[in-house]
């Protein structure tokens, strides 16, 4: 049947490899999905160090922990609440939550601290756009695009 009997031979040593290592891989992916998600820590967070905060809150975004980092943007915008920045994180991260209320009422704070800074504009566009009020999100984004011409 096979005229290369150690072709043949090496096909058998490497099947018989490799279903131990699937099975392996089965038992552990289903050990993993068993296993309950490792939320963060918030200990030993500094803070009194807006910095450190600010970082753990875009650490927590990276890894989709919308909630925890929810807590810290409101956390930072009590610190500094003339920090205009904070309030559009903040608000990014209510919309990565599906809380439109709240990315909508952040995205307006952060434009009534600083009436120039174009990307809550444009994020409140896309919170209107995601509601249906097509006509706001496309005053809005008209208006982002006055803020910033020169961004593609």
């Amino acid at each position: 049947m096979f005229p290369n009997r150690t072709y043949a031979t090496h096909t058998l040593r490497a099947g018989a490899l490799l279903l131990p290592l699937a099975l392996l891989c089965i038992a552990f992916s289903t050990a993993m999905l068993a296993q309950e998600p490792v939320r963060p820590i918030l200990d030993n967070l500094n803070f009194s160090d807006p910095q450190a905060v600010e970082q753990r809150a875009d650490l927590f975004m990276v890894r989709k922990f919308y909630p925890e980092a929810v807590q810290l943007y409101e956390r930072l915008t009590k610190m500094d609440p003339k920090n205009a920045s904070y309030f559009n994180k903040l608000g990014i991260a209510h919309h990565q939550n599906q809380n439109l209320r709240g990315a909508r009422d952040a995205y307006r704070r952060a434009m009534r601290v600083r009436p120039n800074y174009p990307e809550p504009v444009n994020n409140l566009a896309a919170v209107e756009y995601a509601q249906k009020n097509y006509r706001s999100a496309i005053l809005n984004y008209l208006k982002a695009l006055q803020l910033s011409p020169r961004d593609p």
